[in-house]
């Protein structure tokens, strides 16, 4: 695959360091001279990571950034600087607008090994993007880290909240924008998860209006650092039942079918084992057909 860089600086004397310095590597690279034109670069091109100074003319890098994230979000964004806004940074940082800092001198050994593992984590992130094509299904989807924040979310989870997927993206689970689960149903679920088990039950999700919106959730584990979290949104005349497996017989779990090691989609961790539902059984079929085809 041809990896194409990105360089963005006012200075051309910061360019051709650069240049010289990655001049080993068999990337292609582009340059610009300010933001815009690294906007333009960034509309017409295939950019996997883009190193940018911060300090420019009609448009700042964390400004970029932010609008690179907009039109190219699947670009690795390494901000490169000596005179940057630390507050500003901070908040780009949180947002995920900024992927990585790097000082101004730097070193030429470790900034090459940082724009080497922002290619990696553009690999992620691109496989990332097309997860979420995978999970674009009638099932509301979210995917977390396992400290349950959310990392994705499907068309169809949003729709359900009536928000945007970045809304949701960097808040807990657990807490009360999201959910109206308390602590003992976190610590439960985690409980089980942790022990490579798909957690089912009742689970009560929070619109954009805090309003409740009550859903059945099957909770799985990819691996240790992931967590699929795919709901059964129950209507508003159902009733609730004691126990969503004894009113459900439909969604007692199936055998166990272990996924191959490598169906990690990249993300460098095993896919557990996880019970054929009936709400995430046609997901899990979907995110296999992304699999290489001798796993």
């Amino acid at each position: 695959m041809q990896v194409n860089v990105l360089l963005v600086d006012d200075e051309p004397g910061i360019i051709q360091a650069l240049r010289r310095m990655l001049r080993t590597q068999s990337w292609q690279l582009f340059e610009a001279n300010d933001g815009e034109e690294a906007l333009e670069i960034l509309r017409n091109e295939r950019i996997h990571v883009m190193v940018t100074d911060f300090k420019m003319p009609r448009r700042d890098g964390i400004s970029l950034c932010q609008e690179a994230r907009r039109i190219s979000p699947y670009t690795y964004r390494l901000l490169l600087s000596g005179q940057v806004d630390y507050a500003a940074l901070r908040e780009a940082w949180h947002a995920g607008d900024v992927h990585r800092f790097v000082a101004k001198p730097w070193d030429n050994t470790l900034l090459t090994m940082d724009i080497e593992e922002g290619v990696q984590q553009q690999r992620l992130l691109d496989r990332t993007h097309q997860f979420g094509q995978a999970i674009a299904t009638n099932s509301a989807v979210m995917l977390t880290d396992d400290n349950w924040v959310v990392r994705l979310a499907n068309p169809k989870m949003c729709d359900v909240l009536g928000t945007r997927e970045e809304d949701l993206l960097g808040r807990n689970l657990f807490s009360v924008g999201v959910s109206a689960e308390d602590v003992t149903q976190e610590a439960e679920v985690t409980r089980q998860t942790e022990q490579g088990h798909t957690w089912l039950g009742h689970f009560t999700l929070h619109d954009q209006s805090r309003q409740q919106v009550p859903a059945w959730m099957a909770i799985a584990p990819l691996g240790p650092r992931y967590r699929l979290c795919v709901c059964d949104i129950i209507g508003d005349n159902a009733r609730l039942p004691d126990s969503p497996v004894d009113a459900r017989p439909d969604l007692k779990p199936a055998p166990v079918e272990a996924l191959p090691e490598s169906a990690a989609l990249r993300l460098e961790l095993p896919i557990t084992q996880v019970p054929d539902l009936t709400a995430s059984a046609a997901l899990f079929g979907q995110i296999k057909a992304l699999l290489p085809a001798d796993t």
